[in-house]
């Protein structure tokens, strides 16, 4: 299976000290117009690759993110969304997974956010995520300080 890996938008809403992205994200939000997103695919279809991993900084920060998603739908793609979870939790409404659609929710540890708002945004939207059985996996990066001296639980149990 051959897939590609778009980068919608520099931005992201966290600066994660570990984040893979962390050279290119930039304080002025830079996104790729849905008309350069509809060229990539073109792209993808020319080469018979129908599997797309949707990135960035934080996709979900994109002013057309819905729109991307609807466009990936109509053309036939599946995906894999990776995410940090601080998104409106009414985005998950728009997400119609086949069998190879999901996301890849970065997990991280309490004191990591900026607030508790923050932290319960993601806990409310993994809850919505196993309520609606919607396919996701969490990646977790932990650190010698979160390992070391834990002030709060490490993770939400959803069982």
């Amino acid at each position: 299976m051959s897939t590609v890996r778009i980068e919608i938008t520099n931005y992201c809403n966290r600066r994660c000290p570990y984040c893979f992205f962390k050279e290119k994200l930039t304080d002025k939000k830079v996104e790729m117009s849905l008309e350069e997103f509809n060229l990539v695919l073109d792209y993808c279809e020319r080469d018979n690759i129908d599997f797309v991993f949707i990135q960035g900084g934080e996709p979900t920060t994109h002013t057309k993110f819905v729109e991307i998603l609807h466009i990936l739908q109509k053309r036939g793609f599946s995906y894999i969304l990776f995410t940090n979870g601080i998104f409106p939790t009414r985005f998950l409404d728009e997400l119609h997974q086949d069998k190879r659609d999901g996301i890849l929710l970065n997990y991280n540890h309490p004191d990591t956010y900026s607030s508790i708002k923050e932290w319960e945004l993601v806990n409310r939207n993994i809850s919505e995520m196993v309520n609606r059985k919607i396919k996701f996996e969490l990646g977790y990066t932990l650190s010698l300080i979160h390992i070391s001296e834990p002030t709060r639980p490490l993770y939400t149990s959803y069982a």
